[in-house]
């Protein structure tokens, strides 16, 4: 498949890295998200970081399945292989590697993070192998971890049957509630759900204006009075910490009964100074910037007619 293929095949099912978006438990989908890029075709724009890394995780995904089928003492193969569920030709996955151990087969799936370590696998990656699990019929998987690209974790997730079932069916009501019907599911205050609604409203009508019914006006206010709530709270917080660091003066650490609750310690940093970078080299400081759009969401206030309490 060509590149504009396989993102054809994936927006005509829910794949392994939807699940987790669906179910709420990804820091980086939810289930507008899903819906977007499925219905509407949008893409997450991400930072040049996160695109570098995910580059980055492409590139080394075939070097971690070789080195944790070393270690495992276990075939792989197949990788990149398209699955669809036998049953739901809407539940899908692409499965980076087989595994085999003896007559048992699994799935691998790698992944690169620079988390240092892991204590528990992260659940939206469990969800992940569990949907493959359940897509493919295979009754285990490894989840193969690169961390900071200098330590590979492995970690054994087995299948569960009832989890699996009732992740399907979540799956299936989502596929016919919404994205077959066009539908978008409800918003949520999910990081995923701001991304995709900035993607989706990119542009901007200039002039076109919204009426607000009694529903949005109140949720106008209720926002207000949050922001108010937030700014009171970060009031309150400056003042505990300038008192902390108040009493702490030159030293590093505070202590309660002997132990360190507390430190204020000095840090270097090193930055661009880009003022001064295009005061010097105005030509080579334009060369390296960039231009984007985008919308700034700001709240007005309501007219006195409007007020809420």
């Amino acid at each position: 498949m060509t590149n504009s293929d396989f993102h054809e095949w994936r927006s005509r099912g829910i794949g392994a890295s939807d699940i987790a978006g669906i179910l709420n438990l990804s820091p980086w989908s939810s289930p507008y998200s899903v819906w977007a890029s499925k219905v509407l075709a949008t893409t997450g724009g991400g930072t040049s970081g996160s695109m570098e890394a995910m580059r980055w995780g492409k590139l080394l995904e075939d070097a971690v399945i070789d080195e944790a089928a070393r270690r495992l003492n276990v075939y792989a193969y197949g990788q990149q292989t398209r699955c669809t569920h036998p049953d739901y030709e809407w539940a899908r996955a692409t499965v980076d590697a087989f595994c085999k151990d003896d007559d048992t087969e699994g799935v691998i799936e790698a992944k690169t993070t620079s988390d240092y370590r892991w204590y528990e696998v992260p659940v939206y990656y469990e969800a992940q192998v569990l949907w493959q699990l359940a897509v493919t019929g295979r009754s285990f998987g490894w989840l193969a971890a690169l961390h900071a690209g200098r330590k590979l974790s492995l970690w054994r997730i087995d299948e569960q049957p009832a989890l699996q079932r009732a992740m399907l069916d979540t799956g299936r009501e989502f596929w016919e509630s919404f994205i077959v019907p066009g539908v978008p599911p409800p918003v949520d205050g999910l990081s995923g759900t701001g991304d995709a609604l900035d993607a989706v409203y990119a542009e901007t009508v200039p002039g076109a204006t919204v009426a607000f019914d009694d529903e949005y006006a109140e949720t106008v206010a209720a926002l207000l009075r949050v922001r108010g709530d937030i700014r009171t709270l970060e009031e309150d917080r400056d003042l505990l910490e300038n008192r902390i660091k108040a009493a702490l003066g030159t030293a590093e650490s505070g202590t309660v009964d002997g132990r360190v609750v507390v430190t204020w310690k000095a840090q270097h940093s090193r930055r661009i100074d880009l003022d001064l970078l295009r005061e010097r080299y105005p030509t080579e400081a334009a060369s390296c910037e960039t231009v984007t759009d985008s919308r700034r969401f700001l709240i007005k206030g309501l007219p006195k007619s409007a007020k809420r309490d």
